[in-house]
């Protein structure tokens, strides 16, 4: 058993889905798979738009539906043949008009919750199964939807739901024991146990492919997109950056939590679990290698792997002025933080000076400030703590690879190369796992900084 998933990119039009069929029916000719597609490329962010209209009684959104349905149906017409169409459009303007009524309360309400727009969200990928599975009817693999909602548990945190693995894989198991048919099934969406939809968050399809891959011990989970596995470095601030062959798990979490967009970071903890090779394969180039990521490193050698960054960043310090107890600081900082389900992306800490900075993303600058700044007003009047201070337009760049704290030599390539191009650092750190070397510099200087480090380490000259 393989289970291969689509992202949007990989079926944005219907020559793109005609070869992600192709790809879907060679596997499927060599052994039992399952497939899990995301929205059409796009959609997703229609929707978003599309319910923020309503909401704003902007009457528009009518004109972006009706572009919706006839995107879809257009696209069922060229894909799917005639014993399957009439159907398929049917289904197709069911769940059109199920979006239409859901989209006319939102307006009528003028509010719009994040309950009502995780069932809104949920309408692109149970659209894009449609077509799907329809498509490969048509060309004769017996394929039925599945939508996910009947097989994945969550808890009710709307927008980024956290499963309830137990439940879920049972159900994916039983699932899957009662149907002979491909099932293609709808990525990033889930059910609530109270049957409330729910969402996984953005790129949530990898971790839907990963915990169906994990409930039914997949051989392997292939992740297929518009580029050839994970890159060194992101292309479009490297032109030079090539693909790597071979990824820990570790690695690839390191990376994609700094930026990069190799996979959908809760996707690698199935997978982790029960040993199984993730591969990164490219749509377009489907005889290209790719990425393997697994368990086994190709060497014990300390070495940098790749670069990511991550832009839109600001660093918030907190510090104390004169207070006998820091460990009292950083403890009741970490806590509220954690109850705020704010999460820090970097954190720095000077203990001798009662300090910590930390940083997050520039639209949780405002309340991450707040609750710090209410968790510690009273040492902030008696002076015995200083103001919160926040300094905007930073990026963090993540430098990826293994036992780098091993080998000195590597942070001084680091910090020669940013100080040989005149980029000023604003906080570093390593981590303990001796994978990641993190630095923070200013968001202008970040495609810089990011072909400084690539050329210092990759340079073929």
């Amino acid at each position: 058993m393989k289970v291969l998933k689509f992202g949007g990119t990989s079926i944005g039009t219907p020559a793109q889905i005609r070869t992600a069929l192709d790809i879907i029916a060679d596997s499927a000719s060599k052994g039992r798979i399952a497939v899990v597609v995301s929205a059409l490329s796009g959609v997703t962010d229609r929707l978003i738009e599309m319910a923020n209209r309503a909401a704003a009684k902007d009457m528009t959104y009518l004109d972006l539906l009706d572009r919706l349905e006839a995107r879809h149906i257009k696209y069922a017409q060229t894909l799917i043949g005639k014993e399957n169409r009439e159907t398929a459009i049917n289904d197709l303007r069911s769940l059109i008009k199920e979006l239409k009524n859901l989209l006319r309360g939102v307006s009528l309400l003028r509010h719009l919750t994040p309950k009502t727009l995780d069932r809104i969200l949920s309408i692109g990928e149970r659209l894009s199964v449609i077509i799907i599975s329809h498509s490969l009817k048509s060309g004769h693999i017996a394929a039925e939807a599945l939508d996910a909602r009947r097989i994945i548990v969550t808890d009710e945190t709307f927008g980024a739901a956290r499963v309830k693995l137990d439940k879920t894989y049972s159900s994916i198991r039983a699932c899957f024991r009662a149907c002979s048919a491909l099932q293609v099934v709808t990525g990033y969406i889930a059910a609530s146990v109270n049957g409330n939809t729910t969402t996984l968050g953005r790129s949530g399809s990898d971790y839907t492919a990963a915990l169906i891959g994990a409930a039914l011990n997949a051989t392997a989970i292939e992740i297929w997109t518009d580029v050839n596995g994970v890159l060194s470095a992101d292309p479009r601030k490297v032109p030079e950056a090539f693909t790597l062959p071979y990824l820990t798990y570790e690695e690839a979490r390191e990376m994609s939590q700094f930026g990069a967009k190799v996979i959908f970071p809760p996707a690698l903890r199935p997978a982790i679990d029960r040993n199984i090779p993730i591969l990164i394969r490219n749509t377009f180039q489907p005889d290209s290698r790719g990425t393997i990521i697994n368990n086994h490193p190709q060497s014990k050698k300390s070495t940098v792997m790749g670069f990511s960054s991550l832009n839109g960043i600001t660093l918030i310090r907190v510090k104390g002025n004169g207070m006998p107890d820091g460990v009292g600081i950083m403890g009741r900082l970490f806590h509220i933080l954690a109850k705020e389900k704010i999460n820090p992306l970097f954190i720095s800490l000077a203990p001798g000076d009662h300090a910590v900075r930390f940083a997050v993303k520039t639209e949780e600058t405002q309340k991450a400030r707040a609750v710090v700044e209410k968790e510690f007003a009273l040492e902030i009047q008696a002076n015995m703590m200083e103001t919160i201070k926040a300094e905007n337009n930073l990026s963090i760049i993540a430098v990826v690879g293994r036992n780098m704290s091993r080998l000195p030599a590597i942070s001084g390539r680091v910090f020669n190369a940013l100080g040989r191009n005149g980029i000023k650092i604003v906080a570093a750190t390593q981590g303990s796992s001796e994978r990641n070397i993190s630095i923070v510099v200013n968001q202008k200087d970040e495609t810089k900084a990011v072909r400084s480090l690539h050329d210092a380490f990759f340079s073929r000259t």
